[in-house]
């Protein structure tokens, strides 16, 4: 069985600092395709509001969960928020669980 590979589309802006992408397949220890998009929003300087899709994330593990928390502070650090949403039961479960969802959803202090 052939494993979905991790992808990140982007769907819409109304202004240039708020941004909505859609997650899907496995964001784990292997997915390396969405690097690009990833890196530009770690590495960029202009404060963003996120909203991060994850209804179509299939698998989740530490290494991803790492991912999602790495692109929470990397915006935060720049003002920005990162929200998630649609987000399945079981990947809020494992962010729950690993105490990162908290981190989510908040304006920088």
């Amino acid at each position: 069985m052939a494993h979905q590979a991790f992808t990140l589309e982007f769907l819409a802006s109304d202004r240039p600092d708020q941004v909505l992408l859609r997650a899907s397949g496995r964001l784990t220890a292997g997915a390396g395709a969405e690097r690009v998009v990833w890196n530009h929003l770690l590495d960029g300087e202009e404060r963003i509001d996120l909203q991060l899709d994850l209804s179509g994330v299939c698998r989740l593990d530490a290494a991803g969960v790492g991912r999602l928390a790495e692109l929470n502070a990397a915006v935060q650090q720049r003002g920005g928020v990162v929200r998630l949403i649609a987000a399945s039961e079981r990947v809020r479960t494992l962010l729950r669980l690993t105490g990162v969802e908290l981190a989510f959803d908040r304006p920088a202090s």
